[in-house]
């Protein structure tokens, strides 16, 4: 590509859509120009690699660069940083941002449950109980199924379930949490199911060993290696991406930050809630306000305007590529160069992934906290039924404790 024509797509501050059928060099020929273009001028990274080859091409040269590179890799988990997605809306909750938990959290569940509000509310009624209950090695997508588990089983051979019982609980504290029917409860479970009963996937939702969003201080390249051919997996790409936009766009960065993307291989939600961002219309809007630039890679802008809306058109730059030449349109301007591409073979490069060691998944029991408020109204009531009497509380407390093991020895039967 034309030097002149790399600068000016480089400095704009339009989002740029990369546009060519598949193998016609666009990502060889047009966006690894800029890639590299970037890196020289110190701009940090986000690129979803599904394929690898940008980790093939730039992971030398952002070494040499001094560059600070977090991997993501979902095609081989042993070779993956962690990153818990719950990790950051736990964060904004313990910091007193409830308003902002609870718009994020029903960002999260759009992806995870799209079309469907009912469960969007109910998943952000079950995770905030999760953040005012568990401890931090229990904040998990795997608690929130085990919840969805255990919370439909009656307790003991009564009529009321665990979940009911949970929800006059937190009635009783004033909590924010909301009781959900258990059909939602049961439909929520299904749809991580295949999420949390990965054990390597499970093993890199569990805890985030990098420092989000301090380690974007520094020079960073992020590389997300995804598996677009899984839906699930598609989820969790949306999920990382949609957070790391919302942690760079809160905070005031120095640096710019570059989103990387190939729209064919990855599916944004397209439910929407006013004021949250959880679209790429949202976020492309919102992009050139806050020093981000998105560049999309698609084998069709009209396929991209079919999916998003054609206002995205209105966001972006656009180079297409056609059989001899390159039509660019930016804002104010449109014009047609020869097409001058070079064969680029990708070589394997020796890179040092980083190595993510197996750990215990802690859950929130849910059964043991409700036996346990249970349990403390049944000594709080027999106290005060004896007020003004001697009464054994040792005895009484080994009395209660028999009776749970009692109940818990009835349930496992």
């Amino acid at each position: 590509m034309e030097k002149d024509v790399l600068c000016n797509l480089t400095n704009s501050k339009r989002n740029l859509i990369v546009e060519g059928n598949p193998s016609s060099g666009k990502t060889t020929n047009i966006i690894f120009p800029i890639v590299e273009e970037l890196i020289s001028r110190n701009e940090n990274l986000f690129i979803l690699d599904n394929k690898e080859e940008y980790i093939n091409r730039f992971y030398k040269k952002l070494k040499e660069n001094n560059y600070n590179i977090v991997i993501i890799n979902l095609r081989n988990m042993e070779k993956s940083e962690g990153w818990n997605p719950l990790w950051y809306p736990y964060q904004l909750y313990k910091n007193g941002n409830l308003n902002q938990t609870i718009d994020y959290l029903q960002q999260l569940g759009s992806i995870l449950y799209p079309y469907n509000t009912n469960v969007v509310d109910a998943f952000t009624s079950i995770t905030l109980g999760l953040f005012e209950d568990a401890k931090g090695e229990e904040i998990n997508l795997n608690s929130i199924y085990s919840i969805t588990q255990n919370g439909l089983e009656f307790i003991n051979k009564s009529s009321k379930r665990h979940i009911e019982e949970y929800f006059d609980i937190k009635k009783s504290t004033k909590s924010n949490v909301i009781p959900i029917s258990e059909h939602l409860l049961s439909y929520m479970g299904r749809f991580i199911e295949d999420i949390v009963l990965d054990e390597h996937l499970s093993n890199i939702l569990n805890k985030t060993t990098f420092e989000l969003p301090s380690v974007l201080n520094k020079k960073t390249a992020v590389i997300f290696i995804g598996k677009e051919e899984v839906d699930y997996f598609n989820k969790i790409s949306v999920m990382f991406i949609e957070q790391l936009f919302k942690i760079v766009s809160n905070n005031n960065f120095t640096n710019k930050f570059n989103i990387i993307l190939s729209t064919a291989n990855i599916e944004f939600t397209k439910l929407s809630f006013d004021g949250r961002i959880n679209t790429i219309i949202d976020m492309l809007t919102l992009s050139h306000q806050k020093s981000i630039k998105f560049i999309l890679s698609t084998y069709s802008k009209e396929r991209l305007y079919l999916k998003y809306g054609s206002y995205i058109g209105k966001l972006c730059d656009s180079i297409s590529i056609l059989d001899e030449t390159l039509k660019i349109i930016t804002s104010n301007s449109y014009k047609i160069i020869d097409k001058d591409f070079d064969f680029i073979f990708i070589e394997d490069s020796i890179i040092d992934y980083p190595h993510i060691s197996k750990n215990s998944i802690y859950t929130f029991d849910l059964k043991k906290y409700v036996m346990e408020h249970l349990t403390c109204n049944t000594l709080e009531t027999n106290l005060n039924e004896s007020s003004g009497t001697y009464i054994d509380v040792d005895a009484l407390i080994k009395r209660i404790d028999d009776h749970i093991a009692c109940l818990e020895s009835e349930e496992n039967k």
